[in-house]
């Protein structure tokens, strides 16, 4: 009997699933394709893999212990894809690292691809864009290789804590907020309408820097995008203000719009990630070049 292989994988990820339309999803293709495909296998085979109803897909006694030796297929195909990944990126001297929008104002982040541009031999860097969850997961799967992140520590990542973000206030020129002259206190936005980023982009770090002001009395006004220049659309004792990181570059504000720390705010780590599993030549460059930095 020749096994194809192909199909084998076809049937871990069905019995993981538990699911023709789940696993169809995941692999990306159709559902009655994938059935028909399974069929395929069981017929090469010369035994039923699963016991099929109309409410859910349950593995035959030969089908379950056939899958440990479809997961083992599954797990070295992985690492095979995942080995052929590193020598293409040490063959072509490339790395993708992820990084949040807003982390371009962010010194740590500015000094470590700075200094490691300037480093021979030249190492090409391509940036992508999203938030620390969407980040974390592209990581997770492979698609990047390194990424700047805030949120909690995760299995199967190291990390390397570059610096540590807090709030500033944003405010018009005129705001009864521009008599404070070096921090805001949490308790002079109550009753205010403060503005924020949507808590769906990243609820760990909404809950840890913006959720506390409300116990202060602020009215939270969730944007997608946190922009200055909404606060000049605005005018009057309750006018909008706006909370958001407090960067470590200067970045100018709109004329009209000033901004301070806010007062004992809550602090998230900024931090550079990267899968356990997943070391190479460039990678580990950068790596040991941002321990260097973190510790000065």
């Amino acid at each position: 009997m020749k096994l194809d292989l192909r199909l084998a994988l076809y049937f871990a990820i069905v019995a993981e699933e538990r699911s023709f339309t789940r696993a169809a999803e995941r692999l990306r293709i159709a559902q009655p394709w994938l059935s028909t495909q399974i069929r395929k296998l069981e017929e090469q085979l010369g035994f039923a893999l699963f016991a099929r109803s109309t409410r859910r897909v349950e593995l035959t006694e030969e089908g379950l212990i056939f899958l440990d030796a479809a997961r083992a297929l599954a797990q070295a195909a992985a690492t095979a894809e995942d080995t052929a990944e590193r020598l293409r990126r040490r063959a072509t001297a490339r790395l993708r690292i992820g990084a949040p929008p807003y982390s371009v104002n962010i010194k740590a982040r500015y000094d470590l691809l700075r200094t490691f541009a300037q480093q021979p031999p030249g190492i090409d860097i391509e940036l992508e864009a999203g938030y620390s969850p969407v980040l974390l997961e592209r990581l997770r799967a492979g698609d990047l290789d390194l990424a700047f992140l805030t949120g909690p520590a995760a299995d199967g990542f190291e990390e390397i804590v570059l610096c540590d973000l807090g709030v500033e206030v944003l405010f018009r020129d005129d705001d009864p907020l521009a008599a404070h002259t070096t921090a805001i206190p949490a308790q002079a936005l109550a009753g205010r309408r403060v503005a924020v980023y949507t808590r769906a982009l990243h609820p760990w770090q909404f809950d840890i820097l913006y959720a506390p002001l409300e116990g202060f009395g602020a009215k939270l006004v969730q944007v997608f995008d946190v922009e200055p220049n909404l606060l000049l659309q605005d005018s009057g004792p309750s006018a909008l203000v706006m909370a958001h990181f407090r960067y470590t570059l200067h970045t100018p504000h709109p004329p009209g719009v000033s901004g301070l720390p806010l007062e004992s705010s809550p602090m998230v780590p900024f931090k550079l990630m990267r899968r356990t599993d997943r070391h190479f030549p460039a990678s580990d460059r950068l790596w040991q070049l941002a321990k260097g930095i973190r510790a000065g």
